[in-house]
This record gives structure tokens, sequence and C-alpha cells, in this order.
């Protein structure tokens, strides 16, 4: 049998960042208040599709035979002409906001999650739980079994109970239906009690509970366990429980699920009922809200249940004997232990982030929700625009329990666990607490790694979808308006919309973001752009490619002084480029790059085929536990042609003249670029369009290594000279 050597996924994670940037002015940002260095922006854009394009509309709907079209968003116009609404733009350029800015990972689906994992490397923290090792191969279940009911109050309540194991080769003797021999399928609980009651059996029977003893079972292993005999004829009475089958049985054939359970009390020792905390049974909730087994009990007065805990409370329960158990840290709690201000709401009280301050937040008090300063118009289509109907295919939905992806773990290589054991969402002793991975997104990917993947096998069309995204090259106009923005905001926004000036790279938009659709990139129309400060004595400004240059200057900048220096999960880097949020990010947008990790790393950006290889990744058997590679770690020739660190000072004048200048005034290559000396030798130039790139270079140089806002003599003296 063959090994799984990577782990594949068509997703990546951007790492979370420790350090929360907020904005000094976050108290000024208004509507109403201009900044003194404000400025109003009409920007001009036109978003071109480098992959099929699906902003998803209407959707056909499903009638159990065919799988549901999804067809691209349309302008109730009368036309019916295709658009990109504005909400759908806006989203976009915010999550990438969020992650460049180091803002707040706040929009999570916050809930609890659970786990049911035989794997080996899932011992320590599912199979030490729900069973103690008694000895070589040799085990013993610590889950004990109940009757849960909701008493007059609606507060849940457990009545403990003994159990006993049925063999499936005894159930079929005693109901006379063969089915209990061989499943041909994976049925569900429900199937099973149909199957019982089609026979004409009552699930109350009388029968016979053995004392507790070894049996051996497949692979080697001896379960301790009390077996139930001479159905139907003995002396307690009992009631049969069955739950789901993992996997079909058939006959003959060991190592997989043949017994179910035979509830009962034991006439001399009745049990007390006993009340479920709060929080328990909201888990229980949770985990088992969409399971069919939930939806069968759920108006059942009394339903059997399995449950970790003492005979006087639980600490949780579930719907089969290996449930599925509860983690102890929601998706929430592992983002807080790497910072818990990302989850704290914005307002006042805990202040704004800089993708707040641009595109608007909704706070929980009165006075805590913002008003954004960027509007985002709908976007229109340009020329002509055709579809291309896809084959079938399944759009899978986060599985953030799966945690080799979603949790940070120590790898080796770049692809394999490093020790024994996985980190999830529970503590292990000896480990610091789990984190969350990180922001997740999908990777840009060249033209030939762009399709749809084929539905997994026995998928049912009711699973399936049809996506009839616009064609490849398809192009839309559109316009956002900026209301009182700083120089710095402002840059921000066009550093989002063009990644800093970087032409190849590429926006995710849209549905079809696994198989590499919505790849889009925006082109700034820079002649019918425009700027209004406030300053009244200023006059309107063309939004030209120098001035562009300068606001993203200005951005990068703010970042390079208020990046992350040093903490568990950044080394200390001297750019803001080169901060793991800053390289995985720049990395996913790099169609490039796709090619370049799976070359490195073996993994395919796509989903792995079956439940069985999401499993084989954990190890076992000849097979390397597996963790999701690092993106950028991945890709470090991508990376390196990604770029925008200068070496030198901008233009091969200054850096030429500046090593010649300290030498002949003693003075250090610093002093010399915010001094006097160097703005007199400028200013000696000839006039001219170099004396003027000259300039402009000395001015983003000043702008990153903040020299503006250095006190003394000589930066004020070459200020006049260079007219700022």
């Amino acid at each position: 049998m063959s090994t799984i050597k990577v782990l594949s996924s068509p997703y990546n994670f951007v790492p979370l960042h420790e350090e929360v940037y907020v904005p000094e002015w976050w108290k000024e940002a208004s509507h109403d208040v201009p900044f003194e260095d404000g400025l109003n922006a009409e920007i001009h854009y036109t978003l071109r599709a480098r992959s099929p394009l699906l902003v998803g509309g209407p959707r056909t709907p499903l009638n159990g035979k065919q799988p549901q079209q999804v067809h691209p968003f349309q302008l109730g116009n009368g036309q019916q002409s295709y658009a990109i609404p504005g909400s759908s733009l806006k989203g976009m350029l915010r999550a990438v906001l969020e992650i460049a800015a180091f803002g707040r990972m706040r929009f999570v689906d916050d809930r609890a999650l659970s786990v049911r994992d035989l794997t080996n490397k899932a011992r320590s923290f599912y199979g030490e739980l729900m069973s103690a090792q008694i000895g070589h191969k040799k085990y013993k279940p610590r889950v004990r079994s109940g009757w849960l009911e909701l008493d007059e109050t609606g507060a849940a309540r457990i009545t403990p109970c003994q159990y006993a194991r049925v063999d499936h080769d005894d159930l079929a003797s005693f109901s006379g239906d063969e089915i209990w021999r061989e499943f041909p399928r994976k049925p569900d609980s429900r199937f099973k009690y149909e199957k019982w009651a089609e026979s004409g059996c009552e699930l109350e029977l009388w029968f016979q509970p053995e004392a507790e003893e070894e049996h051996a079972h497949s692979g080697g292993k001896t379960l301790v366990y009390r077996k139930a005999r001479s159905l139907g004829d003995g002396p307690i009475w009992g009631t049969l429980v069955f739950t789901g089958q993992p996997a079909k049985r058939e006959r003959g054939k060991p190592g997989k699920k043949h017994m179910e359970f035979v509830f009962y009390e034991d006439p001399a020792e009745p049990l007390e009922s006993f009340p479920v905390e709060e929080h328990v049974w909201r888990e229980f909730l949770q985990v088992h809200d969409s399971s069919p087994e939930w939806e069968y009990w759920r108006r059942e007065r009394y339903v059997p249940v399995f449950y970790l805990g003492s005979e006087s409370a639980a600490d949780s329960f579930g719907l089969a004997q290996m449930y599925r158990l509860p983690y102890e840290f929601s998706i929430g709690e592992t983002i807080d232990h790497s910072n818990s201000d990302h989850r704290l709401p914005p307002g006042t009280e805990h202040e704004y982030d800089l993708a707040d301050l641009l595109f608007g937040a909704a706070g929980d008090g009165e006075l805590d929700s913002l008003r954004g300063r960027v509007s985002v118009e709908t976007a229109v289509l340009v020329g002509d625009a055709s579809t291309q109907l896809q084959s079938p295919t399944v759009l899978s939905s986060p599985k953030p329990g799966f945690y080799p992806a979603y949790v940070q773990q120590n790898s080796h290589d770049n692809s394999r666990l490093n020790g024994g054991t996985y980190q999830t969402y529970k503590t292990l002793k000896g480990s610091r607490a789990p984190r969350i991975r990180g922001f997740k997104r999908y990777p840009a990917r060249p033209g030939s790694m762009v399709r749809v993947q084929d539905p997994p096998e026995k998928s049912k069309p009711d699973v399936q979808v049809v996506l009839e995204p616009l064609a490849e090259g398809v192009q839309f106009s559109g316009r956002i308006l900026c209301h009182n923005l700083k120089p710095e905001e402002l840059g921000a926004l066009l550093w989002v919309m063009t990644w800093g000036g970087r032409k190849e790279l590429n926006h995710s938009l849209g549905m079809g973001k696994p198989f590499g659709f919505g790849q889009v990139a925006l082109n700034i129309d820079h002649s019918a752009s425009k700027l209004w400060p406030n300053d009244p004595d200023k006059e309107e400004q063309t939004l030209d490619e120098p001035r562009f240059e300068e606001l993203i200057t200005l951005f990068e900048s703010l970042m390079e002084k208020n990046r992350p220096r040093s903490n568990s999960t950044t080394t200390d880097v001297s750019h803001w480029e080169q901060t793991p949020q800053l390289t995985n990010l720049l990395a996913m947008a790099c169609p490039g790059a796709a090619t370049e990790y799976q070359e490195t790393t073996g993994a395919r950006l796509e989903y792995m085929g079956t439940p069985k290889a999401y499993q084989d990744v954990k190890g076992g058997k000849n097979q390397a536990a597996l963790v999701l590679p690092n993106y950028a770690e991945a890709t470090p020739e991508a990376l390196a042609n990604l770029s925008k660190i200068e070496t030198g000072y901008g233009h091969p004048w200054i850096d030429e003249m500046v090593p010649t200048l300290s030498k002949s005034n003693n003075a250090p290559e610093e002093a010399v670029l915010r001094g006097r000396v160097l703005a007199q030798a400028w200013a000696e130039l000839d006039e001219g369009a170099e004396k003027q790139e000259i300039h402009q270079a000395i001015k983003n140089y000043w702008n990153r290594a903040g020299v503006f806002d250095m006190p003394g003599g000589a930066v004020k003296k070459a200020k006049a000279i260079y007219g700022w």
C-alpha cells in the first residue's frame, strides 16, 4: 500500500501576528472633522479576471436529481448586465489590509470543536480519554452510560445505568433478519432502528449480562467489557441501543464494528439522576446539532447517551461509545493564545485597527460603530463577456477540526511533524497552549492549474454544484471614493489594490477559489483618478504615478515603524516585507509561486481525494505524520523576485554620492542622507528629469527612515534646500 508523503490542500495560511497595530490617530478618524493633511480621492480602476470569475448570483433550484447551478451576479437594470457588488470588492480589499497592517483577526466563526480520532497520533488527546490501557494491547472503556432527559424546567439531566455489548450475529439470530451479519454500506443509527422495527421486534427485551471479561479483537487487541447473552430469555430487562456504522461490514471479515449495546439498570444498585452543567449541554448541542442521530432522538423524552465523568457528574457526553469529544478550546480561544486583542470588539474602549478606520466597524455599544471613509461602488462590465459552464464538483466547507493544517505544529523539513504528538485544540502536558494557524488564503496559480476538481466518489447530486463563471479576461470598471483620509491611509488603500505596484500579483474574488477561480488584478487609471486636499490652499491633484508611489511609500514607511520586532512566531527581521505575514501573503498572491510550492513540497493545490487520505496523513504503519507546509518557506525563489526592498538608496547617483561625502566629511552615511551636504550636492545638479528622480528617491528614503520626524538643525537645513 502506497504512503502519503505530503499533505495536499488548495488553501494555506498566513501566520497570525502577535502584535495588533492601532494607528495613533484612531480617535480623530471622522467624517465630520477633517484632518489637516487629509485627502479626498476618486480612484478609477479596471479589474481584469486572470482566471474564470464567478461572483455568485442566482442559483438554479435543486430538484434532487441534478446539482445546483450557480450563475454570475447581474444587475437588475432590465438589461441583466454582469457586475461585481461593491461589498464583494470591499471584503476582498479589507481581507488583505487586515493582514498587511497587522489588524485584528475578528471575523471568525467562534464555535466549539470536537474530535473522534482513532489514529495512534491522537492517542494522547482522544484514545487515552476514552479507554484505559491496562496491558499490552489491552483496553477497557472509560465511558459510562445513561439516559438523557429534560426535566420540567427544561434543564438536562442524566440517569446513569449499566450497559452490555451484543453481537450482530446474536441480533440476526434473535430477529431473523440476516442484514445484521453484513452491512453493504455505512448506515447511521436511524437505519438500524428502522430495520429492527421492520423485523417486528421490540427494543426492550430480557437478556443475561455476563461478567466483565477479556475479549480478543482484530489487530491483536484485547478489549474488556460485559457481553449480553440469552436475548429474550434472561433475568434482566434492558433496552437495545444502536449506534452508527463507521465502515461497512462484510461477512467473515474481521476489523469492522460488529456489536451494539443493551442499556439496563442493576436492581441491586439503582443510580440517581444528576443535572448536566450548562456548558456541557451547550457543547453537546454544538457538536451534534447537525448529526442525523440527534435529529432522530431530539424529540424523544429519553435519549441513550455515553458520557465521561462519574456516577454523579458528566464532563462530556455523546450518542456513541466512541463519541465526538469536545475540545478544551474553541477556535476563538486558540486565537487568544496568540493575542487576545484580536477578538476585542472595535470601539472607544478597545480602539480601531487600520482596516476599521478605512472600511468601518460595527461595535457593541451605541457609540462604538464607526462609519467607513472608503466607499467601493459596484464595478460594471466593460465590453462583452461569455460564461463557461463547468462539470459538477463539490465545494468543501472549512474543517478547522483538521488540526494538521489549522493548528500551529512543530514541523520537520516543512512537511513532517517534529515530535510524537500533534498540537490540537487541547493543552497537552509539556506543550504550550495551541494556536490557530492564521488567516486562511487560497494561493494564486497559473492557468495550467486552474480547473474544478472531480466530486468525491459516490457523492450525491444534492451535495454537488455546477459553477458557471465568466471567462478569463473579462474586465470591469469601478470607482472608489475616499473621504478625509490621511496620506498614509490612502497609501494603504493603493498598496492593497495594487500589491504595492506588483503587477504580477493577484487578488482572490468570488466562488471557486479552491480551483483557482477568481484571480483578478486591479489597474488604476492614473489620469482619471483625482485627489482633493482638505487644505483649501492646495489645489486638486491628479493621482499620477509619482504621487501614487509617494503615497504607497508613506504607508510602507508607517508599517516599517510599526512592524512586529520579535516574538514566538516572528523572528527578528529588518523589514516589514520580511515578516512571516507579508512573505506568506505576497507568495500566495503570486501565480508563479504555486509552481515552486508544488515542486519543492510535492503537495498539490487541491483537496485530497478520500476521507482515508485525511486519516493517513496523521501517521501510522510506514507512514510519517504530516503537517501543512508553510507557503513562504517553500517558495523562496518566487519571493526573491517579488521583493521591493532596495539594496541601495533608490538611485545610482545617491548610491555613489553618499559614500563619497561620508568619507570626505568623516560622517556616517546615515548623517549624510539626512543632512545639508547631500542636499547641497543635489541642488548643484542641472535642472531636468534626473534631478527630480533623485529628489523623489531621497524623499522616499526620508519617509522610510522616519527622517521627517527627526529633530535637529541638519534635518531642518536640508528640508529648506529640498523645498520641504
